[in-house]
């Protein structure tokens, strides 16, 4: 628990630095955090013997990164998102250790994790980059904190044991019920 407050604490900082210096900051920032979580998704898949194509998902960021700081307008962030999508499922032809199945969770990949950093890109180089960043932020934290109390309390069932073994049910449902009024309450 004290290594979590640490590495929390480290993160918080770092976060605050990138996100209050400069849009070009918060845009870069949130592209490597994208990054990573795409890394860590195929990582993750990888424990269940499923192959995705990591490097679509890298490179949507990437080009979503570039289209945030050209303030590109809703037709070149959705052709941008409809090429990722159109790779992500040639995917599965291009290399032959992603299967069909891998190119649908490449998809899964562009449509999660990917998706949601290229939409907090562009939210942080708009007007209201603050007060967005503080309710997802803040809202995130509540759920995440509600879900390790929760799952460590009355956690019993497993949600992916391969994949995150401490994970339950019970602790999502905490997560999800707390999550949601303190974001409306932000809000």
């Amino acid at each position: 628990m004290r290594t979590r407050i640490i590495s929390g604490a480290v993160l918080i900082a770092i976060t605050l630095f990138c996100v209050l210096l400069s849009p070009f900051t918060r845009v870069l920032f949130f592209a490597v955090a994208g990054i990573l979580c795409a890394y860590e998704y195929s990582r993750a898949l990888e424990k269940i013997q499923v192959y995705c194509c990591a490097w679509v998902m890298y490179v949507y960021v990437s080009a979503q990164a570039v289209l945030a700081m050209l303030h590109a307008g809703p037709v070149a962030l959705i052709a941008c998102f409809c090429a990722a999508v159109f790779l992500a499922l040639f995917s599965g032809i291009l290399h032959k250790k992603v299967s069909g199945s891998g190119a649908l969770y490449t998809l899964a990949g562009v449509a999660y994790p990917c998706f949601l950093f290229s939409l907090l890109m562009v939210i942080s180089v708009t007007d209201v980059w603050a007060q967005t960043l503080l309710i997802a932020c803040v809202s995130t934290w509540v759920c995440d904190t509600a879900a390790l109390v929760g799952g460590s309390r009355f956690g019993r069932h497993k949600v992916a044991p391969l994949v995150s073994p401490n994970k339950t049910v019970e602790g999502c449902i905490c997560g999800l019920i707390s999550a949601l009024p303190s974001g409306v309450l932000l809000y």
